[in-house]
């Protein structure tokens, strides 16, 4: 357990807790490349890559895409409009991960396109999203200005997969104790925590059975 506990404290030194709980649901759905294979993985709306790490840990090549990307001089970075990937060779990818990001974009439809088009055959797109059921106190908080929508119920989500791929498959995400553990630290970086409102976390029945996202994950099939 100690070093299970010392693992997780250095993750969180380089991710905020909803980054982790994220990163490590999409860890246990991204294939494993066999030895001697180093595949190809396009991080979505990259960021500062803090994807990174695990993806060259599970034997991919990293590759980042994102309309502004961090300054940090890589040819694997890309700087490229994330609903068209038009600087992407086509079946050219064994991954596409887009991580929060979809709900950000003014055509989701035109993104899930893209992707397919850039994945090779058997390739995955792994996508994760808010959850729009979601009643966790948090959903009672003004959304951010550049955020398109607030995210995607499960039956959208797949509906916007299948069109395209034909298949997927919807997991829940941030359950239970890690949903609590992210809305305390995100109220408590706010400077909004206030003992009663913990009281009424501690005790909501619901954050048991609500998840704040979901991740969707579709085959490219030809």
């Amino acid at each position: 357990m100690e070093s299970y506990i010392k693992v997780v404290a250095e993750s969180l030194k380089r991710f905020s807790i909803g980054e982790y709980v994220r990163f490590k649901e999409i860890e246990k759905v991204l294939p494993v490349c066999v030895e001697g294979y180093t595949g190809k993985l396009l991080d979505v709306g990259c960021g500062s890559c803090k994807f990174k790490p695990i993806a060259e840990l599970t034997g991919y090549k990293y590759y980042g895409l994102d309309s502004n990307p961090p300054t940090v001089t890589s040819e694997n970075i890309i700087r490229d409009n994330a609903e068209k990937i038009q600087s992407i060779n086509s079946s050219s990818m064994d991954i596409v991960v887009a991580s929060d990001i979809i709900e950000h974009l003014d055509s989701i439809v035109d993104f899930v396109n893209a992707a397919y088009r850039v994945l090779k055959t058997n390739g995955k797109l792994i996508i994760h999203v808010p959850n729009l059921d979601s009643k966790h106190i948090l959903s009672e908080f003004p959304d951010n200005a550049d955020h398109k929508i607030k995210g995607l119920t499960s039956e959208q989500l797949r509906s916007y997969l299948e069109t395209r791929f034909g298949n997927s498959s919807i997991i829940r995400t941030f359950t239970s104790y890690e949903c609590l553990a992210w809305e305390i630290a995100y109220l408590g970086s706010q400077g909004r925590l206030q003992p009663s409102m913990l009281a009424n976390l501690l005790t909501f029945d619901e954050i048991q059975y609500q998840s704040l996202g979901f991740l969707g994950v579709a085959k490219k099939c030809e």
